[in-house]
C-alpha cells in the first residue's frame, strides 16, 4: 500500500521537475549513470536539468532484481529526486545538494534477512571533473535520516547518496 502511493508521488515529482525545467533550459541535461551502483549489480541512471546559472535539479532510478544465492542477495528499487546548487555554473565544479530517497528492498546475508520500505532525506556533496567536452566523472557522497516503513516506523541515520558517475552533459 505505501509502495505504490510514494512510488507514484515520486513519479509526479520527477514529471514536474523534467516539465519545469524543459520551460527554463530545455537545451542543457545530463544523462548519468553511477559506477558504485553498477559494482553492487543495481543497474541505474539519473537525468539531470539545468534550471537557471546555479541551480539544477535531478532525478536518479536504480533497481536490482536478481539473487546471488538462496541466502545471499540484494534486491531494490530506489528513486531519488535532487537538488543541486552548483557554486560555479552547472555539471561543473562544486555543487551541494538536497535529495529525497524511496526504497523498496529485501536484503538478505546468510542467516539475517530484511525486508520493508524506506524514505528518508538529505543533504549531498559532489565535484564534476571535466574529462571532454561532453564527459564529467562526478564523485558525489550524501548523508541524511530516514524512516524504515516496516511493522514499527523508525528513524534510522542513511547514506543517501554514495559514488562515482560518469556524466554525459548536452547543451
Amino acid at each position: 500500500m505505501y509502495r505504490s502511493a510514494i512510488f507514484r508521488i515520486l513519479l509526479a515529482v520527477m514529471l514536474g521537475m523534467i516539465l519545469w525545467s524543459q520551460d527554463l533550459r530545455a537545451q542543457r541535461f545530463a544523462i548519468s549513470t553511477n559506477l558504485v551502483e553498477w559494482a553492487t549489480v543495481s543497474p541505474n541512471f539519473s537525468l539531470d536539468f539545468s534550471l537557471s546559472q546555479h541551480h539544477a535539479v535531478s532525478m536518479s532510478a536504480s533497481v536490482s532484481p536478481w539473487k546471488l544465492t538462496d541466502k545471499t542477495y540484494l534486491s531494490h528499487i530506489t528513486v531519488s529526486p535532487e537538488y543541486k546548487y552548483w557554486f560555479n555554473m552547472p555539471f561543473y565544479g562544486h555543487y551541494l545538494g538536497a535529495n529525497a530517497v524511496y526504497s523498496s528492498y529485501d536484503l538478505s546475508l546468510g542467516s539475517t534477512a530484511k525486508t520493508g520500505n524506506l524514505i528518508a532525506a538529505g543533504v549531498t556533496y559532489g565535484y564534476s571533473i571535466l574529462l571532454g567536452k561532453k564527459w564529467n566523472i562526478v564523485p558525489n557522497i550524501g548523508l541524511g535520516a530516514g524512516v524504515d516503513l516496516g511493522t514499527v516506523a523508525k528513524f534510522v541515520p542513511v547514506v543517501t547518496r554514495l559514488g562515482v558517475t560518469i556524466q554525459m552533459v548536452v547543451r
